[in-house]
């Protein structure tokens, strides 16, 4: 996968040189094992863009960076238990590698650690939707997060 973060809220989106932008471009793997053992693992890595090192903090609190990309690494494996036809739960482990602004790590860090769970309604004999809900402890930030959505 590729992905393209834009960061700047909408201001000067068509920058796209490397010391400038507000983009962070990361490529990600993702590899299941198969259907009888659903463990997935992900790999992603920022190459491009304001994923910067970081220099120090200046005295009133601001981040100066490096003109060095940081590539900060982000490294995900879950897996579902699937209780029955229309509910999911699936644990997840996340962490980043090394120091990065970017995912707010000071180095090697769980930023996620929780579960999902999926269930799966069906309307019609043509139809469902799917309400996810999500529950993620950042341990570097010792904040929780919680999710919800619903897919059509």
């Amino acid at each position: 996968m590729l992905n393209d973060y834009d960061n700047g809220a909408g201001k000067d989106f068509f920058n796209f040189r490397n010391e400038q932008t507000k983009h962070i471009d990361e490529l990600s793997v993702k590899y299941t094992i198969s259907d009888d053992l659903p463990l997935s693992l992900t790999a992603g890595t920022c190459f491009w863009g304001a994923d910067k090192q970081i220099d120090y903090i200046d005295s009133t609190g601001v981040t100066i960076f490096k003109n060095k990309n940081n590539f900060s690494t982000y490294l995900e494996s879950y897996y579902p238990f699937y209780l029955n036809n229309d509910i999911t739960i699936t644990p997840l482990v996340g962490l980043t590698t090394h120091e990065s602004y970017t995912y707010a790590s000071e180095g090697f860090g769980f930023i996620n650690v929780g579960f999902a769970v999926d269930k799966k309604l069906r309307i019609t004999e043509k139809f469902a939707v799917t309400i996810n809900y999500s529950f993620i402890f950042n341990h570097e930030l010792n904040q929780v997060h919680s999710l919800m959505s619903i897919t059509f």
